[in-house]
């Protein structure tokens, strides 16, 4: 009876603990000082599901000269600002890429004005749901 009553409270006990969703990955950027794709390597910016509410901007580490856009997933669209705070410049040199452009990832973006890039903000259709901005929790 004991042994019995200690395995029903420890399966209890461990379908009461936090289970993350499954987050989606949303889109992968290489980032680079230079403006052609190949130098100044910055890294590799990964985003999922629940790193950004939509449309928040996030700056980059370092100035950007050029972003090779790994890939973007259905649904998102993910915008290139000059801006730290990605408000409108007069030199507009925003750059929205969507999931199903016509060129095929990976592909470079370069800023047309020479400024470098500062941040970027992304939107995703799926991310309307705030449930999915975090984890969920079971309680028993």
């Amino acid at each position: 009876m004991l042994i019995s009553s200690l395995a029903t409270a420890l399966v209890l006990a461990a379908s009461c603990l936090a289970h993350p969703k499954v987050l989606r990955k949303q889109a992968d950027m290489r980032l680079f000082s230079g403006d052609n794709c190949t130098k100044g390597n910055l890294g590799i910016w990964t985003v999922v599901e629940g790193d950004m509410f939509p449309w928040e901007c996030k700056m980059f580490p370092a100035a950007v000269g050029s972003v090779s856009v790994e890939d973007i997933y259905e649904g998102c669209t993910i915008t290139l600002h000059v801006d730290d705070e990605c408000k409108p410049t007069l030199t507009s040199t925003e750059k929205k890429l969507h999931e199903g452009d016509e060129a095929k990832w990976p592909q470079c973006v370069i800023s047309r004005t020479g400024l470098s890039y500062k941040a970027f903000s992304i939107s995703c259709e799926f991310q309307n749901d705030p449930s999915l901005w975090q984890f969920e929790h079971h309680h028993h």
